[in-house]
């Protein structure tokens, strides 16, 4: 995918952004786009105007190229051309700070959902009533928590732009197996070291552990499907005034342990970085080419549509250079 901004422009008082896009296809695309990520203008010869008389290759071609137009923009002008939850780079970072805790402060934050699965196996009381109707072979339900981090905008967005470091992609990349490992302290090591190299923060963020750089979470939240509909009862939502910079999305299993919990999170945390990836048609870093559920919105496009490949199950052999 390659892009290119050729024009800015205010139409009615709205700024528009023209955006130029060579998909995987080699098909180039012009889009307008406002600084909120609406799409006002979408021309392209390589496929039909009518969504319903393109290929499955095609609709996924077209929707890749609208969304790495909005990525774009998002990265090169820092407009909220997309959400927080679809910025791979922001997630990555989430992933880290998850993937460093120790056992004890992961149980802190995210103990909910150990509780919660236990009461599905386990004479255990839930964390969370969900409606009957859930326990039932024809609804697919899964349970979510927002996290929020705490760092302010400036200390965020210096470090995001560091994550494409290779030393960073290789702690992501082992970050499942290292969990609860002399190796943590490493990784929690490295976030400083990258403030401090980058001279924001001072020493105040020098002496905080990466558990440190959350704000807060939100309650055990379950959503489910019937059919297209998505469902879902919310618990103790923060009183802030922005959205979650991630969500863990975890379908109900046994987790052997917290530890094997924590490793499950961090999975699925990197599942959705791919899912990032995937859906502007970028190929994946190779710290993230995995397998299994991340997102369960992609998951559902997955599924449901042809010409996407089956990312979200574990034992899918995927051709990563086809995204």
């Amino acid at each position: 995918m390659e892009a290119t901004i050729f024009d800015e422009t205010i139409h009615k008082g709205q700024q528009r952004i023209g955006v130029r896009v060579v998909d995987n296809n080699s098909t180039e695309h012009e889009l307008s786009i406002d600084k909120y990520g609406e799409i006002y203008i979408h021309e392209q010869d390589g496929y039909p105007d009518v969504p319903s008389e393109r290929s499955p290759d095609g609709v996924r071609n077209v929707t890749q190229a609208q969304q790495y137009a909005k990525y774009y923009v998002y990265k090169d002008c820092g407009y909220p051309t997309i959400s927080l939850q679809e910025d791979p780079d922001r997630i990555t970072l989430v992933a880290l700070i998850v993937a460093a805790m120790d056992t004890e402060t992961f149980e802190e934050y995210f103990g909910d959902f150990y509780q919660q699965f236990r009461h599905h196996h386990e004479d255990e009381d839930p964390a969370i009533e969900i409606p009957d109707d859930l326990y039932t072979e024809d609804v697919f339900y899964y349970y979510t928590t927002g996290i929020f981090l705490g760092l302010d905008e400036t200390a965020e967005a210096d470090l995001i732009e560091q994550l494409q470091d290779e030393t960073v992609q290789e702690y992501l990349e082992e970050a499942e197996s290292i969990t609860g490992s002399g190796d943590v302290a490493a990784i929690a090591d490295e976030l400083s070291a990258l403030a401090t190299e980058h001279g924001f923060g001072g020493g105040d963020l020098q002496t905080l552990a990466p558990e440190q750089w959350i704000e807060t979470t939100s309650g055990l939240h379950v959503k489910w499907e019937i059919g297209d509909e998505i469902y879902g009862e919310f618990n103790g939502e923060p009183d802030l005034d922005r959205g979650p910079d991630a969500e863990l999305e975890l379908v109900p299993h046994e987790p052997e342990s917290m530890e094997a919990l924590q490793e499950y999170a961090v999975h699925n945390l990197k599942c959705q970085i791919r899912d990032c990836y995937v859906y502007m048609g970028v190929t994946p870093p190779e710290s993230v080419r995995v397998t299994g559920p991340g997102k369960n919105l992609f998951t559902g496009l997955y599924q449901r549509y042809d010409g996407w490949q089956p990312y979200y199950d574990s034992d899918a052999d995927i051709d990563w250079e086809n995204v």
